[in-house]
């Protein structure tokens, strides 16, 4: 997934910039399809800049691996949320792209990243991550402690 975040052409609304900076990310859930997407990614975007007579600059800087969890500590930290949440709804097919320090650790020690619903539309609190409008529900966070204590100790509470 390429994302454009940022996009700066100039200061004045009836001047023709002479320069456009554009910044974002790129994220894959595989080294390989990164490595396809950058390369055609710095394709096109030279020949854009081509076509148009203009000279490109990419400056391409990775951030961080993808976060991908240990099967074997997701299905004790699955068997543990369902222990101590009987009843609680949990999604195990969410794909979500990620971007975290996690994913270094994750490659050293095996892990799992897990997300911990604390949306409240009740309380206008159910903006995604990344809209200016995001908060969340700081009642969610005693069952998110609960649940990261019992999975440390490999059963409920």
């Amino acid at each position: 997934m390429i994302t454009v975040g940022y996009l700066h052409t100039g200061d004045a609304f009836n001047v023709i910039p002479c320069q456009a900076i554009i910044r974002g990310t790129i994220r894959t859930f595989d080294l390989d399809v990164r490595l396809a997407i950058i390369r055609r990614f710095e394709e096109v975007v030279q020949g854009v800049g081509e076509a148009f007579g203009c000279t490109v600059e990419i400056d391409l800087q990775p951030l961080t691996p993808a976060v991908a969890n240990d099967p074997q500590i997701t299905a004790k930290v699955l068997r543990v949320a369902a222990e101590l949440f009987p009843g609680s709804t949990i999604d195990t097919n969410l794909r979500t792209m990620v971007s975290e320090d996690m994913a270094f650790l994750m490659q050293e020690v095996p892990g799992c990243y897990l997300l911990v619903g604390s949306a409240n539309p009740s309380k206008g609190l159910n903006a995604p991550h990344h809209h200016p409008r995001f908060d969340f529900d700081e009642g969610a966070l005693p069952r998110a402690a609960a649940l990261m204590a019992a999975a440390i100790f490999g059963q409920s509470l």
